[in-house]
């Protein structure tokens, strides 16, 4: 059967089998794809097949649907070398796939520190660009092979096969076929893990433990929304763990939701820069802790706590 499926910076967002109705995307709940973004409209766009051609309709958004750029005045036809943008910079990329065979080259790398997974097709990208890490060598590239990946620095170039590992300094990585990548992702081990605790029924007010690998003292943050802040992220990665999500997609909290259970009904009135503000104090909290500002990850529209860095204890 076909399927659609939509990309964001190499990573898979969604997929779907075909109906007739197509995939609908917006930032309202009933979307078949949820974008939690300003820019995008309640509901923004159709994405669906016709005569095995993959074909968009803006559903009179406010920013706009573009096919490499060209406004979508009704319907357009998305090619796979093309790229969907919503608004003045939200960038997806779509594909159609068949069942028993992929249209194109397709392998996924897996960042061991990060226990990350990611998409790569026959397109070259730059492997610091891939798993966003500005501090890898953006010289090295990698694209896909019917077999694996091809690796190249320069000059020279790597090929790779399923299982491959690589090494770009001190960052490890491995390409992965498709049918490997939940069982990777679900053996892996995760090592040196802090544990965080949060309770926030606790007499003398909510609170959050982050207690060291190897175990020893805890340290406690206690101001109230950083405390529910934790929680929503942990109650989000508890159950895409559970779940057995791909590692890439695993403890995504779309921010609107995480500002409704911070503020409440006042949540819109804060707004997004107060959300930043307070993103910001709790990576403030962590960096004293020790435990590392970047245990919490952000993206357009969604925060997350880091795989591979903690363990939750069970929620109160």
């Amino acid at each position: 059967m076909a399927t659609l499926e939509f990309f964001r910076a190499g990573e898979l967002l969604y997929t779907q089998a075909l109906s007739p109705r197509g995939v609908r995307v917006g930032r309202a709940p009933d979307n078949d794809l949820v974008l939690i973004d300003s820019i995008v409209s309640s509901y923004h766009l159709l994405v669906f097949v016709r005569d095995d051609v993959i074909r968009v309709r803006d559903l009179n958004s406010t920013n706009g649907t573009f096919v490499d750029n060209v406004k979508v005045d009704g319907s357009a036809v998305l090619s796979a070398s093309q790229s969907l943008r919503l608004g003045p910079e939200l960038v997806l990329n779509v594909r159609l796939s068949e069942a028993g065979g992929e249209m194109g080259a397709r392998a996924y790398v897996w960042h061991h520190s990060a226990n990350r997974i990611v998409v790569i097709d026959e397109h070259e990208i730059s492997v610091a660009e891939l798993v966003d890490d500005p501090a890898l060598d953006a010289s090295w590239f990698i694209s896909a092979t019917g077999g694996g990946a091809v690796l190249r620095a320069g000059s020279g170039v790597q090929q790779l096969a399923f299982e491959d590992e690589f090494l770009i300094g001190k960052e490890r990585f491995s390409v992965v076929a498709e049918d490997m990548v939940h069982t990777r992702t679900r053996n892996t081990e995760v090592r040196n893990t802090w544990l965080l605790t949060v309770d926030l029924a606790a007499r003398a007010g909510p609170f959050a433990e982050l207690s060291p690998p190897g175990g020893g003292p805890g340290q406690i943050i206690r101001a109230a929304n950083r405390v529910s802040v934790l929680y929503l992220l942990a109650k989000q990665f508890v159950a895409d763990t559970a779940e057995d999500v791909v590692a890439s997609d695993v403890g995504w909290c779309p921010d609107e939701h995480l500002m409704r259970g911070v503020w409440g009904r006042r949540w819109e009135e804060k707004g997004n820069a107060s959300f930043q503000v307070l993103v910001h104090r709790v990576r403030k909290d962590l960096a004293r802790i020790g435990i590392g500002a970047s245990l919490i990850e952000k993206r357009s529209g969604f925060t997350r706590l880091r795989p591979g860095v903690l363990e939750v204890a069970p929620l109160s």
